[in-house]
């Protein structure tokens, strides 16, 4: 019996031995994955800090961009109310082009 019992905190102890070592393994993996990704992340960082924004040129490009940016707006305004102008004047024209026909079929005698 007291073997019995023995064996089985033998057998118990085999099981977490594994497990342990099954534990093992996978930190190895982790530790050895969060190496690359510090390295990684590193190397991003290095690249991030070699880009450099050379402020004059930019501010050199914006200038050069604002008056093109202003005169396709005013450009763009203009053909804005043309369109509304040409709109109203049709109407108008539609109107009078309405009123002179009845104003024709009246003169005529004929009844709409």
């Amino acid at each position: 019996m007291a073997e019995d019992g023995a064996g089985r905190i033998y057998t118990l102890l085999l099981d977490i031995r594994e497990r342990l070592a099954i534990v093992e393994t996978q930190s190895t993996a982790i530790l050895a994955e969060q190496g690359r990704a510090a390295e990684n992340r590193q190397a991003v960082f290095d690249r991030l800090a070699a880009i450099t924004l050379d402020e004059a040129a930019v501010r050199q490009r914006v200038e050069r961009i604002e008056p093109i940016v202003d005169r396709l707006n005013a450009a763009h305004q203009r053909s804005k109310g043309a369109a509304m102008l040409a709109r109203a004047l049709w109407t108008v024209a539609g109107g009078a082009v309405g009123a002179a026909a009845a104003f024709v079929a009246a003169k005529l005698g004929i009844k709409p």
